[in-house]
């Protein structure tokens, strides 16, 4: 399962687990977040039989049994098969095979941070109790010794009294079969390694994760590894099955453009992530051209100082790509337009420079475009936004000058009508106001703040029916505000399901006339509703007090 988790909105799914003979398998749950900044937890429980359940909201923090750590990149949640509550409400259900006994688990998946979070979701189902085979759990010994030296891994040692209710924190467990976020196969060997934040201090033990020959996905994210990516890489290409790897925010240096790292990416891998560590050179081709099976690359943060290969071809088999504050310069190549599969893109705070084609982003699945932060000029391709799934678009602190001509008149606009976030300020644009934009009927947010937008506000109703964030300052839109900008969303409650507080910004323009009453009746927003309308020349009736959401308005009387 693919989604975009946005604040305030439950991703929900349930599922049902068989019960053979005596006993339910372990679960674990797997989600990914592949855009740097995203934060979100699955939270879960056992599904209420007796009707009372909200499909909309799904579990949360109150009330969920299970729920992930709170991490970055990959977050996990286990199920024990053990657990009480797993036994707790079970259903008897007419099969082929005579009456079976299930167990119905409801999850939900929450956005924790302001960033939309794209998600991928995994189930694995293990009904056969295992062990991890002597040879592997020697080398997780050797890691423990060469990683975690006077009282180090205090996460890894904490491990055993989470699983086991004992322990005094020297010893770590062992067998990875029973650590949450690692899977073992029928035999007892690992197919899934997570060792994400357990502080793991020392080079990258690669002789240790060679001596498991069947691992697929290797997580070490979030530790105190040391080592040169040429040697981490090229002793992983012996492991076959290998087609994940994560080591984001790690202390890993070295050049990215090397034959090691050409040759790992070529090797059937899926996912790339070096995030944050020391990586220097160039971008090389392999990582984008036909040689390559990736389907995630993530190099964010890292000291690239290069540009984007132009070879990017109709085969490309890239969904993510997450290059965010690498210093990378140049154009956006053109080739781009050949990723039909991609899913996210995170090019953001680098100093990219040029216009972009106008049919640039034209694959149907896109769901966020994050290009905030570089120095891209002309107009606002028209592709941009068209995909029918698209969530989030933030071009803010660029120089674009324009912006498509039916985002303007509203003739032949094809924006998606799933957008939730569009983030436009501190560029140059100018016109009228966009109307098409305010009519999105899933926007959440829009931000069209330092710009060079003027004349009237529209005077329409049933606007931002669902958007909680209007940020329109320092512009120059002039008259007054329309008397139908009473049935915006904020005031007719229809954009409060989200549980954020309303924020509307229209400071530092040339309004002019009466406070509309409205605004100034507080009891039409709920606690908490900020509305800026400083730096206008609105007019105050003489005898009407300022509301708390209004502190600060500047207004003759």
């Amino acid at each position: 399962m693919k989604e975009v988790a946005i604040f305030g909105e439950a991703i929900t799914f349930g599922f049902s687990v068989l019960r053979r003979d005596t006993q339910f398998p372990d679960i674990l749950l797997t989600m990914s977040v592949s855009n740097a900044g995203g934060l979100a937890d699955i939270f879960c429980r056992p599904f209420r039989q007796d009707g009372s359940e909200d499909l909309r909201q799904g579990p949360f923090i109150s009330d969920a049994v299970w729920r992930s750590n709170h991490t970055s990149g990959a977050d996990y949640v286990f199920i024990s098969r053990n657990h009480t509550e797993f036994n707790a409400q079970v259903r008897a259900a007419n099969t082929q095979s005579g009456v079976q006994l299930f167990s119905d688990i409801w999850c939900a998946i929450w956005a924790m941070s302001d960033t939309p979070a794209s998600v991928e979701l995994e189930l694995d189902v293990v009904h056969e109790t295992r062990s991890l085979v002597d040879r592997e759990t020697d080398a997780v010994e050797a890691i423990f010794g060469e990683c975690c030296a006077l009282g180090g891994c205090p996460a890894w040692r904490a491990l055993s009294e989470q699983l086991f209710g004992g322990g005094d924190g020297t010893e770590a467990p062992l067998d990875l079969c029973h650590v949450p976020g690692s899977v073992c196969d029928a035999e007892g060997h690992a197919v899934r390694i997570n060792m994400a934040g357990w502080g793991l201090d020392c080079e990258m033990p690669v002789a240790e994760f060679k001596k498991f020959p069947r691992l697929q996905k290797l997580d070490v994210s979030h530790n105190a590894l040391r080592g040169d990516v040429e040697d981490i890489l090229a002793g992983l290409t012996s492991l076959r099955n290998l087609n994940e790897f994560r080591a984001t925010d790690n202390l890993i240096d070295g050049r990215i453009n090397s034959v090691p790292v050409c040759r790992f990416a070529r090797r059937n891998m899926t996912v790339l992530n070096l995030e944050r560590n020391g990586l220097i050179g160039a971008l090389p081709d392999c990582l984008f051209d036909d040689s390559t099976t990736l389907k995630e690359l993530h190099l964010g943060g890292n000291s690239l100082s290069s540009t984007i290969p132009d070879v990017i071809t109709l085969n490309s088999t890239l969904e993510v790509i997450s290059l965010e504050d690498c210093r990378l310069e140049g154009k956006v190549p053109k080739s781009l337009a050949n990723l039909t599969k991609l899913m996210s893109l995170d090019l953001r705070q680098n100093d990219l420079t040029g216009k972009l084609d106008d049919d640039l982003f034209g694959s149907n699945v896109l769901r966020i475009v994050s290009l905030q932060g570089n120095r891209l000029t002309g107009k606002v391709p028209s592709s941009i936004a068209q995909g029918d799934i698209m969530r989030v678009v933030a071009l803010d602190g660029n120089r674009f000058s324009k912006l498509p001509d039916e985002w303007m008149d509203g003739e032949g606009a094809r924006l998606s009508t799933n957008l939730r976030e569009l983030r436009l300020s501190e560029n140059k644009l100018k016109g009228g106001f966009p109307l098409v934009l305010a009519q999105l009927p899933e926007l959440r947010v829009l931000d069209i703040s330092d710009n060079s937008f003027g004349g009237p506000l529209p005077a329409e109703e049933n606007l931002f029916v669902k958007t909680w964030w209007i940020q329109m300052a320092n512009n120059s839109f002039s008259g007054p505000i329309p008397d139908e900008w009473e049935s915006v969303g904020i005031v007719t409650r229809t954009a409060l399901d989200t549980g954020r507080l309303p924020f509307v910004d229209l400071s530092n323009n040339n309004l002019t006339g009466d406070v509309p009453e409205f605004i100034l009746d507080g009891t039409n927003f709920p606690p908490g509703t900020a509305v800026v309308l400083s730096g206008n020349d609105f007019t105050c009736p003489g005898n009407v007090s300022i509301p708390p959401h209004l502190q600060g308005l500047d207004c003759r009387k």
